[in-house]
């Protein structure tokens, strides 16, 4: 009986294991929308106030800048 419930307890700890790394498999893609959330939110322009109006000093970045990017004067 004792060997029985090593057994038992060995398939226990296997299967745990298991659902530890399952469960890190299933929070990975939620860790890393967090952490591009974040680095977005630190990255982000902040508008400043020019004459009342609301303008970025710094336009944001894009793959093909133009004047078009730039604040109106």
């Amino acid at each position: 009986m004792a060997e029985e419930l090593a057994k038992q307890l060995e398939e226990v700890h296997a299967e745990r294991e298991e659902l530890l790394i399952a469960e890190r498999v299933l929070n990975r893609p939620a860790e890393q929308d967090r952490a591009a959330a974040e680095a977005a939110a630190t990255v982000a322009p902040n508008p400043a106030r020019v004459a009342g109006r609301a303008v970025l000093l710094i336009p944001h970045r894009s793959e093909n800048p133009d004047e078009a990017a730039l604040a109106a004067r």
